[in-house]
């Protein structure tokens, strides 16, 4: 039975080029771990918001915005949503479709950002839950 290969790497063996690049490397790294903690509870707080107010919600694992199926509140596409969300509600999400090389794939979408502050994100839940009172 062979002996586990183990590969030890020493700080002092690396050129200056090499030490620069890993360290900036652990940088981003810390940044993006940075990213998500602040982002998670943005994301989880609307993720709940949009469910209550009706919205099928596609989690999302690294991103910024959450994708929703609208196909539950009966509208032909996700245009004519956008434009009652607008104009009745007052939030504006991005259309599906617009993701999509064939905008039928998307139809029944919406797309929501969710790196906002707290009071935007009050507002939002505020102004839908006249979503359900509207349709």
């Amino acid at each position: 039975m062979a002996a586990p290969i183990r590969h030890f790497l020493r700080l002092d063996d690396l050129t200056r080029e090499e030490l620069e690049y890993l360290f900036a490397r652990t940088r981003v790294i810390k940044d993006r771990f940075k990213r998500y903690e602040l982002y998670q509870p943005l994301r989880d707080r609307t993720l709940a918001m949009l469910e209550e107010a009706g919205f099928r919600c596609f989690k999302p694992q690294g991103a910024y915005y959450i994708m929703t199926d609208i196909s539950a509140f009966g509208f032909s596409d996700d245009i004519a949503f956008t434009r009652h969300l607008i104009q009745e509600v007052g939030v504006a999400p991005v259309p599906g479709s617009s993701f999509y090389s064939n905008p039928t794939d998307g139809s029944q979408q919406v797309r929501f950002c969710f790196c906002k502050t707290d009071a935007t994100l009050d507002e939002a839940a505020r102004r839908l839950k006249k979503l359900r009172s509207n349709l």
